[in-house]
């Protein structure tokens, strides 16, 4: 389970960096008032989940990698859309070990391509 979890996220970080060679994420600048606005509100609920949840998942996560075949640092991914995809740019930087973030339809597409829905 653990090599094929880092196959995965490694597949993931693969896939999303194609993606940003087709459509990069904007700079904050060019943000519009609104757009701006809500960037702020996602970029802090960001921190807010990342600094309350994300330590107990992490220590949890390590437990349960004692017990089961887990990765014992957890692979965290964040779908936003572009002004989320700003905030989690500034917040998080471009590489992070185990936090991915890109657009809801291109995680979907990423599922679709790594975990097809069988045919009836």
């Amino acid at each position: 389970m653990k090599t094929e979890g880092k196959k995965w996220f490694a597949g993931l970080r693969t896939f999303i960096g194609e993606c940003r060679e087709k459509c990069p994420i904007v700079e904050r600048a060019v943000l519009s008032a609104e757009d701006e606005n809500q960037c702020q509100i996602i970029g802090g609920s960001l921190l807010a989940w990342l600094q309350k949840h994300g330590p107990p998942l992490i220590q949890e996560r390590a437990v349960l990698s004692k017990l089961q075949k887990w990765e014992k640092d957890p692979f965290i991914v964040f779908t936003s859309e572009q002004t989320g995809l700003v905030a989690a740019k500034e917040i998080l930087g471009e590489e992070r070990a185990n936090i991915a973030f890109l657009a809801p339809f291109e995680f979907s597409e990423w599922l679709k391509f790594t975990l097809p829905d069988p045919v009836l």
